[in-house]
């Protein structure tokens, strides 16, 4: 795997302190990939349905992580 961009590492370090006590699992889940992971794998993540693999418009996305 080839080292983390600017971007990512920027994602990374402005999400690594954010709380998940009140969040559903959905947003903990997508918080953790914004802490861990890089911006290509976020978008990702965000707008692919976990059960059926579809990608999402940017309105479903927003209904499932506000």
């Amino acid at each position: 795997m080839s080292e983390k961009s600017s971007s990512d590492k920027a994602m990374n370090s402005m999400f690594k302190n954010q709380g998940s006590d009140k969040m559903d699992q959905n947003n903990k889940e997508l918080l953790e990939v914004a802490k861990t992971g890089t911006v290509t794998q976020f978008i990702k993540t965000a707008f692919t349905d976990k059960e059926t693999g579809r990608r999402l418009s940017y309105a479903e996305m927003r209904s499932r992580y506000c």
